[in-house]
């Protein structure tokens, strides 16, 4: 995975900005992450590599 870093300085001078900037920092949106079946999840990917591993034997 690819890293990247990011470093500029950047200067606000309009007040109505910095208050904007303020409140969204303040107030971080939620984020939800649905729950997920690795289990299942597993499961099936083993199924779906035995099927193309068995087609190459037929071959």
């Amino acid at each position: 995975m690819a890293t990247s870093s990011f470093s500029k300085d950047f200067v606000v001078k309009n007040h109505k900005d910095i208050d904007n900037f303020l409140e969204n920092y303040n107030k971080p949106q939620k984020v939800s992450v649905p729950n997920r079946d690795y289990e299942a999840s597993s499961k099936k990917g083993i199924q779906s590599l035995k099927r193309k591993l068995s087609s190459l034997q037929q071959c």
